[in-house]
């Protein structure tokens, strides 16, 4: 992307903000939502990703996962990605995606993004929550991302820490 470069130049990071909508990570969306998400910094060469609630529980989040601050009612699951006890599936797919995209971070820093797998992650860019892809569509392009970035790593290692670094 030509502003992510530009700012890139001038010392600036871009990352991707997430806070409803489509894709979503609460638990009205798919799972699948949430690694695309995840890979998503990585397939558009982003510096990375923020989702604006970590852990704001309810009263009895192992319970009900609906959330009514001050002024309103929220969606079930959209104020935290982790429960008291441990993470939910949608964080575990987050993350899933999260790996995905550090993966393809490492294959163009080393330069090793082919044609194949340029043109799959140019499928990444949407116009916005109303041309936003169907699960099933998420689901066979994260397939095919999966798959070119295993064929081009295949002799490199591309273990990443939880620190972010190889």
């Amino acid at each position: 992307m030509a502003e992510t470069a530009a700012r890139r130049g001038k010392g600036r990071t871009t990352s991707v903000y997430v806070a409803g909508g489509n894709p979503c990570t609460g638990t009205a969306h798919p799972p699948i939502d949430c690694v695309w998400l995840g890979a998503y910094p990585g397939a558009m060469d982003l510096d990375g990703f923020l989702r604006w609630a970590y852990c704001s529980w309810p009263a009895n989040p192992d319970s009900d996962t609906t959330y009514s601050p001050w002024f309103d009612h929220w969606a079930a699951g959209g104020t935290y990605l982790v429960y008291p006890n441990g993470p939910s599936v949608r964080f575990l797919a987050l993350r899933n995606g999260l790996n995905l995209s550090e993966k393809i971070g490492v294959l163009r820093a080393e330069e090793r993004i082919d044609s194949d797998l340029s043109a799959i992650l140019k499928e990444f860019q949407y116009n916005g929550p109303k041309k936003y892809p169907s699960p099933s569509a998420i689901s066979n392009l994260l397939d095919r991302t999966g798959r070119a970035v295993h064929r081009l790593s295949e002799d490199v290692s591309l273990a990443v820490n939880s620190a972010g670094t190889r």
